[in-house]
């Protein structure tokens, strides 16, 4: 373990060259003591981690200070990074794509060529040549307005609907990332338990120009650890949403205090579920972050909750170097279907819904507790964001508790509602279906349902099994299902009689929704999550041996488009052409 009285100080840099990109660390200690800190980062690494590391006095000459307790490099693939980083450039709505770069420069030199022409023409202004060159200049302008409308609209749907806002996606890009950017030193390090919850490291990161777009804070250090709760981050940009298109970017000042509004929305109906329900971890109010004059907006603060106007005040009333959100997101709106928006408080001074000047609606009047992108952007001035931004999203019930209702009152039954979120779990995961369960109770409950609800269970666990596998032949094949047995390896075949006994005989076995519904239902459910393309194909071909026609699925794809978005909605429907044909 780390003393108290030992700081660290760590230095991570990358520079790239050819199809490798080599980076190097070391650590330093505030004290100045490199054998205090020697000591007490080898006691919080593994051995084989610690033999990586080269005493800083035989190690080669290079960017290493003279400080320095040890050094430790490599290198990386390009190849194994450049996905990961294309990933995150095609969320950032500060993209445009080369096409719309090029019209634009085109249009540029038109009308200054233009106006050169018009300059030099010393005629009467109701000459018809004059008339033309003028005519001229005016179009090229208003085709010029046009494309930056098409290229601000565009980025209005890119922006935070992307990799840092999907959870699942976030969390998979975040590790990821950490993983291979990250030094195992340095994660191991940082990953290893501390007497005291504050971080006791600094980061400091000089990445090369083409890291320019990764979220250093975010990525994570072990399991769902990210770099931000285990260490002070200095240098390095995180845009994770940069509003370059609407006004200039702000300048980078890492050295500033930061803003971290976590976990915001408290006092509504809808409330989303707490993050944090014993209240914030220290992790979020260390005294580093004091000492640095970090400010914490949360629904745990005795004001509660932090509204739009709320948000939009602290960003002006002072200069930040940082923006962490880390709360919910809402996608369910009408004007916006694509495009995600943080969930903040209900806002009490009666914020009213945002229009553009000419009068169109930006969003609906009931979600006015939400910033989205496109409320952003046209409202730079309410809010002016730091370059360092950092999201961290959540899912949110709100709308789920919103369609469950809706769905109650058109007739789906109270068993059905319940049935649906118990299908759920075996592919969604009981963690993320533990919300919506709680909340399927409230909405049932606040329409007059008594609870509990009757059973519908047909199995016990001395039968799981057996009838479990006899519905899974019936669903996927007997000849697949024993060949899932057969290619298993030893040491795998559990795996094999969970899914019979627990995924088919716990939840298909089950009355209330039969089993053509499960299975429609199973493929809207992987098909919604992303990543699971080679099981929604496996589910297509269910889908089929239960009675379900292509028909069928494709509505299902349909119905989900405005809530899925177009991405996951066409590798929904290459899947369906792999399996079926129009």
């Amino acid at each position: 373990m780390v003393e108290p009285d030992v700081p660290t100080a760590w230095w991570l840099g990358f520079w790239r060259a050819g199809e490798h990109l080599y980076w190097w660390t070391t650590a330093v200690s505030r004290t100045g003591d490199r054998a205090a800190v020697r000591a007490a980062v080898r006691g919080r690494i593994t051995r084989p981690t610690w033999r990586q590391t080269v005493d800083p006095d035989r190690a080669a000459p290079g960017p290493v200070p003279a400080e320095a307790a040890f050094v430790a490099a490599g290198a990386l693939a390009w190849s194994d990074v450049e996905p990961h980083l294309a990933a995150l450039a095609a969320a950032v709505p500060v993209q445009v794509d080369a096409s719309a770069r090029a019209e634009a420069d085109d249009l540029a030199r038109r009308l200054r060529r233009a106006t050169e022409v018009a300059a030099m023409t010393l005629r009467a202004p109701d000459d018809e040549e004059t008339a033309a060159l003028i005519a001229e200049q005016i179009a090229l302008r208003w085709r010029t307005a046009e494309l930056n409308r098409r290229v601000v609209d565009e980025s209005l749907t890119r922006a935070w609907s992307g990799p840092l806002v999907d959870l699942d996606t976030n969390v998979r890009l975040c590790r990821d990332l950490g993983a291979l950017l990250l030094p195992a030193v340095l994660r191991e390090y940082l990953a290893a338990p501390r007497d005291s919850g504050e971080p006791d490291a600094t980061l400091v990161v000089a990445p090369a120009p083409e890291l320019g777009l990764v979220p250093w804070d975010l990525l994570t250090v072990r399991d769902d650890a990210r770099l931000l709760e285990r260490a002070v981050v200095r240098g390095g940009i995180s845009p994770a949403t940069v509003a370059d298109l609407a006004l200039p970017a702000a300048p980078d000042e890492p050295d500033l205090p930061g803003l971290l509004v976590v976990d915001p929305a408290g006092g509504r109906r809808d409330d989303p579920v707490p993050l944090y329900p014993d209240g914030l971890p220290d992790a979020w109010t260390t005294a580093e972050r004091a000492h640095r004059g970090d400010v914490v907006s949360s629904r745990y603060e005795p004001s509660r909750g932090c509204s739009r106007t709320r948000l939009g005040a602290l960003l002006r009333e002072d200069r930040w170097g940082r923006f962490v959100f880390h709360g919910h997101v809402a996608s369910l709106d009408a004007l916006s279907p694509t495009a995600a928006a943080l969930v903040l408080d209900e806002d009490r001074d009666g914020d009213p819904p945002v229009h553009t000047p000419d009068g169109r609606a930006l969003e609906e009047p009931t979600a006015t507790h939400r910033l989205s992108a496109r409320v952003w952007l046209h409202r730079p001035q309410q809010g002016p964001l730091p370059r360092r931004v950092g999201i961290i999203a959540c899912q949110a019930v709100s709308e789920y508790r919103v369609m469950l209702g809706a769905a109650l009152t058109v007739g789906v039954t109270p068993v059905e509602a319940k049935e649906i979120i118990y299908q759920a779990v075996p592919y969604v995961g009981m963690a993320k279906v533990f919300d919506f369960l709680h909340a399927t109770n409230d909405v049932l409950t606040a329409h007059g349902v008594k609870l509990p609800l009757p059973g519908q269970s047909t199995t016990t666990p001395e039968t799981r099994m057996k009838k479990g596998l006899a519905v899974q032949k019936h669903i996927v094949g007997d000849d697949q299902v024993d060949a899932m047995y057969a290619d298993a390896p030893a040491d795998e075949q559990h795996f094999q009689r969970f899914l019979s006994g627990n995924c088919f005989g716990d939840h298909y076995t089950r009355t209330g929704i039969d089993i053509p519904t499960r299975e429609l239902l199973t493929f809207a459910m992987l098909i919604s999550m992303g990543g699971c393309e080679p099981q929604a194909k496996g589910h297509v071909a269910a889908n089929l041996n239960v009675g379900n026609s292509r028909d069928d699925l494709l509505a299902v794809i349909t119905h989900l488009l405005p809530f899925i978005g177009y991405p996951r909605s066409l590798n929904a429907l290459r899947v369906l052409d792999e399996v079926t044909t129009p």
